[in-house]
């Protein structure tokens, strides 16, 4: 992700609840590691250093079977609900991560504040 110029983050219902153990609505700041919202935490971070120069969601929604149609279809995102609630919670695990990837590279770690990552 460092060196891309332009990310596409491809989200769906599954992005945040695929299973009761993975939940993104039931994140707290006790909360271990999640995968997903270390890689956009990464890639917003990078955006806002300069050295992502857009990101570009898709979001997809619910795939389903519709005759008028002719057949599977995917719903729109946000009316089918593919949104769950997200807290407003940061997850010290997470952040703590995200900052040990951006100071390991040369071309970050020099431009990163001491303690803090700006998108938190």
């Amino acid at each position: 992700v460092s060196s891309a110029r332009v990310v596409v983050l491809v989200m769906s219902r599954k992005t945040f609840v695929n299973s009761p153990k993975y939940d993104v609505s039931k994140l707290g700041e006790a909360s271990g590691g999640d995968n997903v919202i270390l890689e956009y935490e990464l890639v917003l971070e990078l955006f806002d250093l300069g050295r992502v120069k857009a990101v570009l969601p898709v979001l997809v929604g619910d795939l389903k079977n519709d005759a008028d149609m002719g057949g599977d279809v995917y719903t729109h995102f946000f009316s089918s609900g593919c949104l769950p609630p997200l807290p407003d919670v940061k997850v010290p695990s997470i952040q703590s991560k995200a900052l040990s990837y951006l100071r390991s590279d040369p071309g970050i770690g020099s431009i990163l504040p001491p303690d803090e990552l700006r998108c938190a």
